[in-house]
């Protein structure tokens, strides 16, 4: 039986349009030899998934279709890319047993690599403030029950901007975890008295922070009575930011951390990369969908609000992006 093929409407023409573009963009930073091999098939197969997608369920279809097949081509690049990384490894090693590998050379790799890893921690962190703006959206349930089930697009993309943001903030830790011990473990056995008091100052106002949120969850009405305003939990929240963010900025700096493990963190970043630029996308979306639907629940500060998120998701997707080429791009015979 053949399949009627539906003509794209004008907006589902410029969603499909912009998906490919997206797919090639994530093609272009694996390797060569895995795009030019396997490029063209794969991007008419996401195509036409795009398009059934399309005249199945229309833009959500497409929204939902995003997350999975950018994970399974991000997946299929890392893999790619460790791969090659190995043979790069091996033949740095022959290369050093001839007495060819540069240190210096080597050295300025690293510290390059190190600075693009945090420069995308610290794009995360403003990232991460914007995105959490998108959590009271939907308060008060009672005013937006009725309204997704009228318009259930907005609670899909609502939905896309939460689980974007969650899987980034989920791959940013697993890439990061390994760096973090090794920098913890590496200025613990220095015992460079600085890092440590950094250190320690942050740990305090972790626990201050998570004692503040106990006291939220459990006794709201006392706290209420304490931060009517909600200044003192702002605070403690920033300065646990800020000092957390300095603590690990100036111990990575200053510590001597593997090619290998600051390559994982670096590709690591490719999937959060991909996860804030949806959540971004899926912002834009919602804040138009609101417009058109439903601009009476939007005031002018919530507009505002919005704007001032968005700019940050598109600063820090634009400073980490380019720290990730600068990154993934540096080899020891370039920085000669």
């Amino acid at each position: 039986m053949t399949r009627t093929l539906v003509p794209l409407s004008l907006t589902h023409a410029r969603i499909l349009a912009l998906s490919m573009r997206m797919y090639r963009w994530l093609l272009r930073i694996g390797p060569r030899a895995f795009s030019e091999e396997y490029g063209e098939s794969m991007l008419q197969v996401f195509r036409q998934c795009c398009i059934d997608a399309l005249q199945r369920r229309g833009i959500p279809g497409v929204l939902l279709l995003w997350l999975p097949m950018f994970g399974d081509l991000l997946t299929g690049i890392i893999t790619e890319h460790i791969t090659q990384l190995y043979a790069l490894s091996t033949r740095n090693r022959l290369a050093l047993a001839d007495g060819i590998a540069s240190s210096e050379r080597n050295k300025a790799m690293l510290r390059t690599q190190r600075r693009s890893t945090l420069i995308i921690f610290v794009s995360f962190i403003l990232f991460g403030l914007a995105w959490l703006n998108f959590f009271r959206l939907n308060d008060p349930l009672s005013l937006w029950l009725p309204l997704v089930r009228q318009h259930p697009e907005i609670d899909v993309t609502y939905r896309v901007i939460k689980i974007a943001g969650q899987i980034a903030l989920l791959v940013l830790l697993v890439g990061g975890a390994p760096l973090l011990f090794t920098v913890v473990r590496d200025t613990w056995r220095t015992r460079r008295r600085n890092a440590l008091l950094w250190f320690g100052i942050t740990a305090l106002l972790l626990i201050l922070f998570v004692a503040i949120v106990a006291i939220i969850l459990f006794v709201p009405t006392w706290w209420k009575y304490i931060d009517p305003n909600g200044g003192i939990f702002f605070i403690v929240f920033l300065l646990a930011l800020v000092i957390g963010a300095i603590s690990i900025w100036r111990a990575v700096i200053r510590s001597e951390i593997s090619a290998h493990l600051l390559r994982f963190a670096l590709l690591s970043a490719t999937v959060v990369i991909v996860a804030m630029a949806v959540a971004l996308f899926a912002s834009l979306v919602e804040g138009a969908l609101f417009l058109s639907y439903v601009p009476a629940t939007l005031n002018g500060n919530d507009i505002i609000n919005w704007v001032i998120a968005d700019l940050m998701m598109v600063v820090a997707i634009g400073l980490s992006t380019f720290a990730l080429w600068q990154g993934l791009h540096t080899r020891p015979g370039a920085l000669a």
